[in-house]
């Protein structure tokens, strides 16, 4: 990864990048997460995708990135699996998962970086740590050799992923979460709609804890179907840092196929 403290988004990811990753938290076997010469995540699909091919953008966290899954295992690769199964179209799913984004970094990456591969539909993944501050903001005071040793020493990543751990457990207000996903809806729907895409919102862990599907009532009165986590995989959650395992990843975009095709079947 790279950082700008000046800039958001203020992680991004290095261009033709392999890295071999073990673990924050815990050890796990080693699998190699590469990063194609144009920024995400996958095969490298250019800015400009062909007539024929129907393009979907899944911007998000962590959660999206999928760390600690092996290359096409990710879920937006498995998205793409199980879409083109189906026969109706031919699709292709690029993956802009940046680990540690917050909401302002998402509409950031979407804004700047996700628009410009032609998308036809723009998934933007939320999880319940997006109020939190940014990397830069947290590490201002760090240095370029301190960001090197946390990327080189096993013990050092430990330090970080606790540094990023505690940003999950900061919370502000219910109603300034409220607020703050109904403005992001809000510049969501306004990004995709100028670049001609359909958006819509999934989400891994409630964002807001209430009832009667609040959120789902939110990102509709900015006409944003919204996916919530299915509970029933949280048995699939990795051991290092709770992302989804591979077959996680696999059953999550199955299920999430299946709610875009009912979409498409709705429209």
């Amino acid at each position: 990864m790279k950082f700008d403290r000046n800039d958001l988004p203020c992680v991004i990811l290095k261009k033709n990048a392999r890295v071999t990753h073990t673990g924050l938290f815990k050890k796990i076997s080693p699998v190699v997460h590469a990063v194609n010469r144009y920024g995400y995540r996958g095969p490298a699909r250019p800015p400009r995708a062909t007539a024929s091919v129907r393009r979907i953008v899944v911007v998000g966290d962590s959660f999206t990135f999928c760390p600690g899954v092996a290359e096409k295992r990710d879920y937006p690769s498995r998205l793409e699996f199980h879409l083109n199964q189906r026969g109706d179209t031919n699709t292709e799913v690029l993956n802009f998962g940046v680990p540690s984004h917050n909401l302002a970094e998402l509409e950031a990456h979407l804004m700047t970086d996700a628009v410009r591969f032609s998308p036809d539909v723009v998934l933007m993944q939320i999880t319940q740590n997006d109020f939190s501050p940014t990397v830069c903001q947290l590490t201002q005071h760090w240095s370029e050799s301190t960001f090197s040793l946390l990327h080189h020493l096993y013990l050092g990543r430990v330090v970080f992923a606790e540094m990023l751990a505690a940003t999950q457990r900061y919370e502000s207000p219910q109603e300034e979460r409220l607020a703050a996903l109904d403005r992001f809806a809000l510049s969501v729907q306004r990004i995709a709609s100028e670049h001609g895409a359909l958006a819509r919102i999934i989400s891994f862990d409630e964002p807001v804890t209430c009832s009667d599907n609040c959120l789902e009532h939110l990102f509709e009165k900015h006409e944003l179907p919204y996916w919530p986590f299915p509970e029933q995989l949280r048995a699939h959650l990795h051991r290092d840092m709770g992302h989804l395992d591979e077959t996680g990843c696999d059953l999550y975009a199955r299920e999430l196929a299946n709610w875009l095709h009912s979409l498409d079947e709705a429209s």
